[in-house]
């Protein structure tokens, strides 16, 4: 889970939190027509413990990666599909495409609207997503070893206001936990695409669907579908217990999240700068876990000056107990 250098990897008092929300283009007047409650009522369903967000979450990241995020208040949100794990966003959209093939053959939905759906999922590697990870889990040996090494640390940020801060414009910033369980994630599934069916039927009367109301009900989808691959991960990451900070990166005339790239191996990873706190007062952490370390004594000295260099306060600083000696 890097910033600066670590893992590159919806909480909001709107009822799209969580979501990412298609919305209608200002001016467009078909647009402007389409029904969001669709989408809203897919994440109400769908992700029903977004209401339940811990209190605190944690950022595994490297030293290097904490003193960049404590000296610009920021945070790295990476495209999802630079994630180190290439299969993560490709895992759900699979899902989605092995559900879609099967109504094709089967020929019972509207053909024109499945085939709308089959072809935009060939673009969807081409959105502008962006993911940061968390856990609830403070003390986690796999993430020690995956994201803060030679050494690192596990930030612990209050994320109602990491929310209020980021998500500015609202559902500009979402959160909500990974589903990692095939069982639970083909419920999400099913339920969400006939939903979509049996609210455009509604709509058609059993008539064939107008262009407008295909292109609103694809919209409908794809929002559906990158909040899924955004979330949907392998069994296998269970141990992470990830919830996951997702921002869409819109274009408006004045764009309020700033668009960046670094370089890693032979790729530049675009990504988006979030920020975590405003204005000249001290940032407020509620905690920081010092990872495992040969020398707990030296790592607080140093992290202390580091948090007195960036005007950082902390509630608490403690060690890590997790016996894992990388260090010979």
């Amino acid at each position: 889970m890097d910033h600066h250098g670590g893992r590159s990897q919806l909480h909001h008092s709107s009822p799209a939190r969580g979501i990412l929300t298609t919305e209608p283009v200002q001016g467009d007047e078909a647009k402007a027509q389409w029904d969001l409650a669709v989408q809203h009522h897919l994440l109400e369903h769908l992700i029903p413990d977004v209401n339940h967000l811990p209190n605190v979450l944690y950022h595994y990241t490297t030293g290097e990666g904490l003193a960049g995020i404590l000296r610009t208040r920021t945070m790295w949100a990476t495209h999802i599909g630079y994630l180190n794990d290439a299969t993560e966003f490709q895992h759900g959209l699979r899902l989605v495409q092995a559900e879609v093939g099967r109504l094709k053959q089967q020929g019972k939905a509207d053909s024109a609207l499945i085939y709308e759906w089959a072809a935009s999922l060939r673009m969807a590697l081409n959105v502008l997503v962006y993911v940061a990870a968390f856990s609830t889990d403070p003390e986690s040996l796999p993430q020690w070893r995956a994201y803060a090494r030679p050494f690192g640390f596990a930030l612990g940020l209050d994320m109602s206001h990491v929310l209020a801060v980021a998500g500015d414009p609202k559902d500009n910033v979402l959160i909500y936990p990974c589903v990692y369980e095939q069982a639970e994630q083909d419920q999400h599934l099913s339920y969400g695409i006939q939903y979509l069916l049996a609210e455009f039927q509604k709509r058609t009367h059993g008539k064939p669907g107008s262009p407008a109301l295909m292109r609103e009900f694809t919209a409908h989808f794809m929002a559906f579908v990158l909040a899924l691959a955004a979330s949907f991960k392998h069994p296998a990451f269970k141990e992470e217990r990830e919830w996951r900070l997702v921002a869409r990166f819109l274009q408006p005339a004045k764009p309020t999240l700033v668009r960046r790239a670094r370089r890693r191996g032979r790729l530049f990873v675009p990504y988006l700068e979030l920020p975590l706190a405003t204005g000249p007062d001290p940032f407020h952490v509620f905690r920081i876990v010092v990872g495992p370390t040969p020398d707990y004594d030296l790592a607080r000295q140093g992290l202390e000056a580091l948090l007195e260099e960036t005007k950082t306060e902390v509630v608490e600083i403690v060690d890590s107990r997790v016996p894992f000696r990388d260090w010979q």
